[in-house]
């Protein structure tokens, strides 16, 4: 094995290139522009991952009663329930992926003492901005989503002596 002790620096030096996590990947690209810029889907699903959830449960909500009342279904109240907890998931896990892409941000581009506007040209500083407005996204339409599923509990599901 003669040979191999030119390989060996090698491997080594290829492991420390390879990133472990994508703050390490980001890290190493720190001189470039784009290093805590996420992905076109990543961001999508921060942003607007709360508000596609609120969307669908809005409208699964009143299909799913519309339903129910029509054909006197006792299985209303449970699917509702099941409904708002997988939207309530969904823009639980939209506002998780702001929190990790806004950390992971804020790990490349630290700020200093200036206003907090004079660098919005810079790419990781505008991805910080839209995570943070995601997280507060996710926040409102979670909130949405639990004060619409309390009406179901509170409040009969359809009107008196047309089914449940």
């Amino acid at each position: 094995m003669a040979g191999d002790s030119g390989v060996r620096p090698l491997l080594a030096a290829c492991g420390d290139m390879i990133a472990r996590t994508h703050t390490e990947r980001a890290s190493r690209q720190a001189g470039l522009d784009e290093a805590g810029t996420p992905g076109l889907w990543t961001l999508l699903a921060a942003l607007l991952g709360g508000a596609a959830a609120w969307s669908l449960h809005f409208l699964l909500s009143y299909v799913l009663l519309a339903v129910g009342c029509s054909t006197r279904w006792s299985g209303a109240r449970p699917a509702l329930l099941v409904l708002s907890l997988v939207a309530l998931a969904a823009t639980i896990a939209s506002g998780w992926i702001a929190w990790r892409q806004w950390r992971v941000a804020r790990e490349i581009d630290t700020p200093t003492d200036d206003a907090w506007d004079a660098r919005m040209g810079e790419r990781t500083a505008r991805v910080s901005f839209l995570m943070v407005l995601g997280l507060f996204f996710a926040g409102l339409f979670a909130l949405g989503i639990v004060y619409e599923a309390i009406t179901v509990w509170l409040a009969p599901l359809c009107e008196p002596g047309r089914g449940m």
